[in-house]
């Protein structure tokens, strides 16, 4: 039986970690291979640090048994948090760096799409998102402009930035973060 809280954890952290790693042999006899993950602004969301132990840990039966009592927002900042960590010391790796392979994450923030589009249409719904969400651009991304960012550190011209986490949210991060979380 499916269950679309267990099932982010399936998709968004196990799915993307197996492309990766099943990508890794193609990526070797590449020109300039590169890999971008997409990750999100929730991965600065306090941590449920057990959970992302299991993620990290490679236990998919139970990290989906431990978030079973998890509300949606844990689990999908868990497996953004989770993924961000596993890129970024994968990244760095002999058989990743060392062997001439970028990977970086690209971090969005809310992204106008269709799935999102109650958001943006129903006023209640948009004053609460921009409450938990503020943007100091005072919109949010259109999804040509996260694709662009991904394009180029996927791209051969990007030759230098390596295991980076780039948020691409309008500076929802700054702002949440603030500076003293440099």
């Amino acid at each position: 039986m499916l269950d679309r809280g267990q099932d982010t954890l399936s998709v968004n952290y196990f799915g993307a970690v197996t492309t990766l790693v099943s990508l890794h042999p193609l990526l070797q006899g590449g020109e300039a291979p590169r890999a971008v993950a997409i990750g999100s602004v929730a991965a600065y969301n306090p941590p449920d640090e057990p959970l992302i132990a299991l993620l990290l840990a490679g236990d998919e039966a139970a990290a989906r048994a431990a978030a079973a009592d998890k509300d949606g927002l844990t689990l999908y900042s868990a497996t953004k948090i989770a993924l961000s960590r596993w890129c970024r010391a994968t990244a760095i790796t002999p058989e990743w760096a060392g062997a001439g392979i970028l990977l970086n994450i690209v971090g969005p923030g809310l992204v106008e799409t269709g799935l999102n589009r109650e958001t943006f249409t129903d006023p209640d719904r948009r004053r609460r998102v921009a409450k938990m969400m503020p943007c100091p651009l005072g919109r949010h991304a259109q999804p040509d402009e996260i694709a662009t960012l991904a394009a180029y550190l996927g791209s051969p011209e990007n030759s230098f930035v390596v295991g980076q986490v780039i948020y691409c949210d309008g500076g929802q991060e700054a702002f949440q973060r603030g500076a003293e979380r440099l």
